[in-house]
């Protein structure tokens, strides 16, 4: 319960409860989540609860919503060719189709984040790819991931005019900028044979990481 200071008046009489009322809010005001405050305490698992965010030296080490903030935590990134959906750590679940030979950017995703260390990362990701028409069972859709606008993926090849579900490991490092490419079947008797891709997702395991310090 918060301490509710006693407003004193001219010739109130100094009480030992009021005084016991004094010593019980200085006790109070020295404890932090009910442990008293020092220079080396042992917490004994005490909760800190309430805090809204915690701030160091002017710099936010944990922001509202209870994450590190300003690359206060450092991860690597593996990917998870198992593609489990607790493992997303980014998409585009939107479409694209493109007709004719010739690659063409679709799907794009956010830059990969500062807070992964270093340049060695794996991630996977998966999308899915058809192609627009196959009366002949000759034409194909080809798709492939992209890193900074360079090829990085193994091809993906398609006959189905029904979405299958492809998936790469592809390595990233921070800042890079993931996209999926496109290429339609071309003309010929039938026109234009177009391309589909769509659901781009992103895999990984992200494992905290200690910052090195400077030598």
């Amino acid at each position: 319960m918060a301490y509710s200071p006693t407003t004193w008046n001219t010739n109130d009489v100094i009480t030992k409860d009021k005084l016991n009322k004094i010593e019980q809010g200085i006790v109070s005001a020295s404890k932090l989540s009910g442990t008293d405050i020092d220079t080396d305490k042992d917490w004994n698992g005490k909760s800190i609860t309430n805090v809204g965010s915690l701030t160091s030296h002017g710099e936010t080490i944990i922001n509202t919503s209870g994450e590190f903030a300003g690359g206060g935590a450092a991860y690597i990134y593996y990917a998870d060719p198992q593609c489990n959906p607790a493992n997303v750590c980014a998409q585009n679940l939107n479409s694209f189709s493109k007709s004719d030979h010739g690659y063409a950017k679709g799907l794009v995703l956010p830059e990969v984040p500062s807070t992964a260390l270093g340049d060695q990362h794996t991630v996977q990701a998966q999308w899915q790819h058809r192609v627009g028409w196959n009366a002949d069972g000759s034409q194909a859709v080809r798709s492939k991931i992209y890193v900074n606008d360079v090829a990085v993926g193994v091809e993906k090849i398609g006959i189905s005019t029904g979405y299958v579900t492809v998936s790469d490991t592809i390595p990233v490092k921070p800042g890079d900028i993931i996209s999926l490419w496109v290429s339609g079947a071309g003309g010929g008797e039938y026109g234009s044979i177009y391309g589909f891709i769509q659901n781009l997702k992103i895999f990984a395991f992200a494992v905290p990481a200690a910052r090195p310090t400077m030598w």
